[in-house]
Order: C-alpha cells, then sequence, then structure tokens
C-alpha cells in the first residue's frame, strides 16, 4: 500500500539539495512512498522543486496548519526545518497533529526544542548534568533595561558582570540567546568592549562564553527511540578558530579522529539523547583538543551540514527519518570513500552551472537564499582528499567558472599546510 509522508520545510527549499533530489529520485521510487513539503520559504523560482509543494503563510496557527495537513491524510509527517523558532513551531504542531488527528510527526518534545533552542538553557543544562561544556554566564535584558532606567537601584548587577567577566579567559563570545546560525556573534578580547556592547544592545539577553581552544566539528544524529544513527563527522574550518558563521566557511568530512574520543562522544551524546526523549534530527557542535572535547551548541533539528553529512555517508538523512519510522527497515552505513568539502562561492557562471552536473568531482551547486537575507553560491564538491580539491577548484576559477572567496583560499591552506 502506498504510504504518504508529509514534511514541513520553512526557509528556502534550495538549500535542501541535493538531499531533497536523492530522497525523490531513489527512495520515493524505491519504496512506492508519495510524499509532499509543506513550504513557508522565499518565492520558488525554480519549476523542478514546485513538485510535491503545497506553500503556506509564515504567521498561519497551528491549527489551521494541522488541518491542511490533515486533509492529505499522511501516515506520517517529518520536520525538516530551520532554525531554532521554526522548529519549536514543529514541536508543538507534533503535539497538535497527534491529539487532534492520531498523526504521527517526527520531531522533539516541545520542552526539549525550547531548551536547546537557548543557549543559556544549554549551557546550564549540560553542566548541571556533568557533560563539558565551556564557562559562561547570562546577561538579562530586562535587568540591563533597569541600569538604564534606574542606575543607581540595579547598579550592583552591572558589577556583578563587571566581575564576572574580569575572571573570564579572553576572547569572550558574545551571543544572542535564541538566534541560530551564529547570527549577532561577537567576539572581544577586552572587559570594556563587551560592557559597552551589551548597554547599547540591551534589548535581547546574552550569553557569555570563554573561547575554548581546539578543532570544531559536528555530527548529527538520528534518533528513532533507542535507535541512533551517527552521521560521518564533519571539520568546521574558520581563521579565527571557534566563532563560526556556517555558510560562509570550508566545511568537509569524512573526518577520523582518536577511536577513545569518538567512542566518549558518541556516548555522550546518546546519553543526552536519551535524557531529553529526541526523536529525529539533531546537531551536535563540539570541539576537540588532544585527549578531550567540549559540547558548545546542540540544534534540535536538521542542520546547515545535513546535505554534506548525507553526500559523505551516502545515507540520506530524510530517507533514515522515514525508514526507521515507517518501513523499519535498517540502513548499513557505506562511508563515502571520497572527502567532499561543501564551499561557499562568490560567482558562478551560467554555462559552468548549467553544465555542472556532467562533472563526477561535483555533488551539487546552489544559489541560496539564508534566513537572515543574505544570498550566496554553495557547492558540494568530492575528491581522493582535500588537497586535490584545492587544486581542482582553483583550477574551475583559472578557467572562470567560479569564482573563490579569499576566506576560503586561506582555510584551505590552513588545513593543508599549517
Amino acid at each position: 500500500m502506498l504510504k504518504k509522508i508529509a514534511f514541513i520545510r520553512s526557509i528556502d527549499i534550495k538549500q535542501a539539495e541535493p538531499t531533497i533530489s536523492q530522497l525523490k529520485n531513489d527512495f520515493i521510487k524505491n519504496n512506492k512512498i508519495d510524499f509532499k513539503i509543506y513550504y513557508s520559504g522565499n518565492k520558488l523560482d525554480d519549476p523542478s522543486l514546485s513538485e510535491n509543494i503545497e506553500t503556506f503563510d509564515k504567521n498561519i496557527k497551528i491549527e489551521e496548519l494541522a488541518y491542511k495537513i490533515f486533509k492529505w491524510k499522511p501516515d506520517l509527517v517529518v520536520s525538516i526545518s530551520l532554525p531554532d523558532n521554526n522548529a519549536v513551531r514543529d514541536a508543538v504542531l507534533k503535539e497538535y497533529l497527534y491529539k487532534k488527528y492520531n498523526i504521527k510527526m517526527v520531531m522533539h518534545p516541545i520542552k526539549s526544542t525550547l531548551l536547546l533552542g537557548n543557549k543559556w538553557d544549554t549551557n546550564f543544562w549540560l553542566r548541571s548534568m556533568n557533560f563539558n561544556t565551556s564557562n559562561a554566564i547570562h546577561i538579562s535584558s530586562e535587568m540591563i533595561n533597569n541600569l538604564h532606567n534606574n542606575y543607581e537601584d540595579y547598579k550592583y548587577y552591572f558589577d556583578a558582570i563587571s566581575t564576572s567577566i574580569s575572571n573570564m579567559k579572553k576572547p569572550l563570545f558574545v551571543k544572542p540567546l535564541r538566534n541560530s546560525m551564529s547570527i549577532g556573534v561577537k567576539v572581544f578580547n577586552d572587559d570594556k568592549d563587551i560592557i559597552d556592547y551589551i548597554y547599547k544592545n540591551k534589548d535581547q539577553d546574552y550569553i557569555i562564553e570563554e573561547k575554548i581552544n581546539g578543532q570544531l566539528y559536528g555530527m548529527e544524529a538520528l534518533i528513532k527511540n533507542k535507535n541512533i544513527f551517527f552521521q560521518p563527522l564533519v571539520k568546521k574550518c574558520s581563521l579565527e578558530g571557534g566563532a563560526l558563521m556556517p555558510f560562509g566557511h570550508l566545511r568537509y568530512g569524512n573526518i577520523v579522529i582518536d577511536n577513545d574520543i569518538y567512542n566518549k562522544i558518541t556516548k555522550q551524546i546518546t546519553e543526552i539523547t536519551k535524557k531529553l526523549k529526541l526523536q529525529g534530527s539533531v546537531e551536535f557542535e563540539f570541539i576537540v583538543e588532544k585527549k578531550e572535547f567540549k559540547f558548545v551548541e546542540i540544534n534540535p533539528r536538521i542542520s546547515g551540514m545535513t546535505n554534506l553529512s548525507s553526500s559523505i555517508s551516502n545515507i540520506n538523512t530524510f530517507s533514515w527519518l522515514i525508514n526507521s519510522n515507517i518501513t523499519k527497515k535498517n540502513i548499513n552505513k557505506k562511508i563515502n570513500d571520497f572527502i567532499i568539502a561543501e564551499i561557499p562561492l562568490d560567482s558562478v557562471s551560467e554555462n559552468f552551472y548549467k553544465n555542472y552536473k556532467k562533472l563526477k568531482k561535483v555533488i551539487s551547486i546552489q544559489n541560496v537564499t539564508y534566513h537572515n537575507g543574505e544570498k550566496s553560491w554553495k557547492a558540494l564538491f568530492k575528491g581522493k582528499s582535500l588537497e586535490k580539491i584545492y587544486l581542482y577548484i582553483n583550477n574551475l576559477q583559472k578557467k572562470g567558472d567560479i569564482k573563490i572567496p579569499l576566506n576560503i583560499k586561506k582555510e584551505f591552506e590552513k588545513e593543508l599546510f599549517f
């Protein structure tokens, strides 16, 4: 019997390529599954992406969205939304769909989604559960506004912030509590600059964190009850060594690290997913230094590296979420023998974009709009080594096919030569 799967998606659907194309061409066809994507992102300008998509207004009420889905009568609903605010919406939708229409949805519980969508709550929870993470303090916008309005009565809060910051190792990251994808993150070395910044930008809460030395990695975990699948490790590069606007930097994998460290990481991730009763896709970011690691963030949703992870493992994240809930088939991990790198580009020639699918070393090229309004080209390239990918894209640039951002060239060089 034909199974019907509904996906919920917000933010530019083109970001989900090539994962959606692979899902359509392989999994859906072979397993006789029909699907529809309920979508509230940007206007669709690609006819091939319009198929199987039903749009909805981003301000729609939960009960209206649930009824729209119910009318199609899906066997399962799967959240593939980002960033965190849309993940919260999907967590609420999950509970409403089940209570009202007895329709199951793959998404995390509301309580856990809210916790992980708040950087301070996440940091505090991790430390309270004895998981290693950064030393941090919380800055309350309410108290900062009180300082503006009545300094004398609240000056000791100012003193508490100043004293806490002075005792923290520099540099320090100042992060909005609920923003995603590193938007709004600032790096400071001077105490006065931090105080001035949060005092002037007083309309939101912040978390101030010490920088963690080491290499930044990401890993997606896919969960169905006790069944957990780890997508391959991805290294997230930056020249600064920690601060990262993810879609503006080099990311690549499959990365192999010390086996003992890897086992400790996956063991702790498993413990966290159980404690928070997570269901679906979640991304863990952590920094590894020698034999130690610390968690940086936990994103309760699919992530900006879902395409890259799926390409490295040859296991489509969306397919796994369907398989584990509908067909109950086990998927064997078949790690790609190649290194695969996700690379932002300044430009792509019209002719190259038209013909790139004929090239074995180019997996995908997309012109996307991110949730902060920024537009960019990004591409997935594969090669036998990171060096061979670097040589290949430099050759493409010499021919005028692409233009590589300067920071990407420097990040490649840092990975290869330093």
